[in-house]
């Protein structure tokens, strides 16, 4: 399609950093990928995107990448995640714990996570945000413009919630959520679709196990 002018360009995306490496290293000679989405997977909880070296290993193939949901899909928000947020209840106590730090420290979580996605790491190009509120996203398009420049309090507040909410093995140990959704959903189908092509061709995923009082796949 590509070849024929009907796309211009090839972008891929998804949650595990794996995957995008994996799509990027497996790719067709033939095949060029121009962009890879990236989401929260660099933010003030998870920096992963940097750490696990995908940013370089991407940049290193010729791929844009972009950085989605500096607010973590509302994990960094006074509001705080929709109910059907997939991270784990620890990491959700901790940005909740932090927004409230922040607010009891005169400053807004969301205005500091989006600084720290924009002006940290000059490495990433692009943040890619969204919001159903026109004011967040003009007050976001400013932030861009330097409109909305962190006052020294705010400077310090930042490093302070760095330090301490998002800092160690014990933080880093909850920072994502990779592979828990799969996990349910494989465990899912094991109870419900034993019969079924996935099992019977020997792509189940013989390393999960059904969930206590479920009969065994392999029954």
């Amino acid at each position: 399609m590509k070849k024929q002018g009907k796309i211009r360009r090839i972008g891929i995306t998804g949650y595990p950093l794996e995957a995008l490496r994996y799509l990027a290293e497996h790719c067709p000679a033939d095949i060029e990928i121009d962009t890879a989405l990236s989401y929260c997977h660099y933010n003030l909880h998870d920096i992963s995107l940097i750490t696990s070296g995908t940013l370089d290993y991407l940049n290193s193939k010729g791929i844009g990448t972009i950085c989605g949901s500096p607010l973590s899909m509302g994990l960094l928000t006074q509001r705080g995640p929709p109910a059907w947020h997939p991270s784990k209840p620890a990491l959700k106590e901790r940005c909740k714990n932090a927004a409230t730090y922040a607010s009891e420290k005169g400053c807004d979580i969301s205005h500091l996570a989006m600084h720290y996605a924009l002006f940290s790491n000059e490495k990433i190009a692009t943040i890619m945000v969204s919001s159903a509120s026109l004011s967040r996203i003009q007050h976001d398009i400013d932030i861009v413009k330097g409109k909305h420049p962190l006052t020294d309090n705010e400077k310090v507040v930042l490093k302070e919630i760095l330090e301490k909410y998002f800092t160690g093995p014990e933080a880093t140990a909850v920072q994502s959520w990779e592979g828990d959704e799969p996990a349910a959903y494989w465990i899912k189908l094991g109870k419900t679709l034993r019969t079924q092509w996935y099992v019977e061709n020997g792509t189940f995923p013989e390393k999960i196990a059904a969930p206590s009082g479920s009969h065994s796949h392999k029954a």
